[in-house]
């Protein structure tokens, strides 16, 4: 079997964090992953099954914050 390896290039760090974390404050344990290559910048999307969300008594809250953001194409688009 081969082993293939796909590679992003310049992804904000900043933008892909706060997605990952209100992904994550959202109740999602794991992503897909997907992207597109361009020429000079990647872009990169994430998808959440409801078989990757943690059950709701397991979820882990943050009292100081209250993150309630919709992830639409434009927010994913940001991270280019």
């Amino acid at each position: 079997m081969e082993n293939r390896t796909t590679r992003f290039r310049k992804i904000p760090l900043k933008n892909l964090i706060d997605v990952l974390i209100s992904l994550y404050h959202g109740g999602a344990d794991y992503v897909d992953i997907m992207g597109e290559q361009g020429e000079t910048q990647d872009e990169i999307g994430f998808a959440v099954k409801e078989e990757y969300m943690a059950p709701e008594d397991e979820m882990e809250y943050d009292d100081e914050e209250n993150i309630e953001e919709s992830f639409d194409e434009k927010n994913l688009t940001d991270l280019i």
